[in-house]
């Protein structure tokens, strides 16, 4: 996987993978089993990673969606998976829906003008942290210190409602 590790990938996108699947299949004890399957395939796989065909978010959520799909297959093989979750195209885009959006625009609105700048470069323009770093005459160590910060700021704003 490059430079990141799995203990790093683990710590990032363990909260945000279990959340996205408990969205979409409601029952924390399923949520928690899925997501584990999920870390375990990641890093079973984690030497197949291959950067120049998607970022390392993208995978994982790939990997998540998959798994969400191989659940209501398995347990509910007689139903239709629901149009929700076959009609996902983009996982970083998709799981958001439109009061999360709302909510989203008004907590970004609580950060400071850098670190919502970051969290927009990153997230709506697609930009890597080493070119939002660059876009913003910072450097990167000190852009990916503001990303962390600023993710953990919008979380504690989004849990409070």
């Amino acid at each position: 996987m490059g430079q990141i590790d799995y203990d790093e990938i683990y710590s990032r996108y363990h909260d945000k993978v279990f959340y996205y699947i408990k969205g979409r299949v409601g029952v924390t004890e399923d949520a928690e089993d899925i997501c584990s399957d999920v870390f375990t395939k990641i890093y079973e796989n984690r030497d197949r990673y291959d950067e120049g065909l998607a970022g390392v978010s993208t995978w994982i959520y790939r990997i998540a969606h998959n798994a969400v799909i191989d659940h209501y297959r398995t347990q509910r093989a007689s139903e239709e998976l629901s149009e929700e979750i076959q009609s996902i195209d983009d996982i970083e885009e998709g799981f958001l829906n439109r009061e999360t959006l709302q909510e989203l625009g008004d907590a970004l609105k609580k950060l400071s003008e850098k670190d919502r700048a970051i969290i927009v470069y990153r997230y709506y323009d697609g930009l890597s942290l080493k070119d939002v770093a660059e876009k913003l005459g910072i450097s990167y160590s000190g852009c990916k210190l503001r990303h962390t910060n600023a993710l953990a700021q919008l979380r504690k704003i989004l849990e409070k409602r």
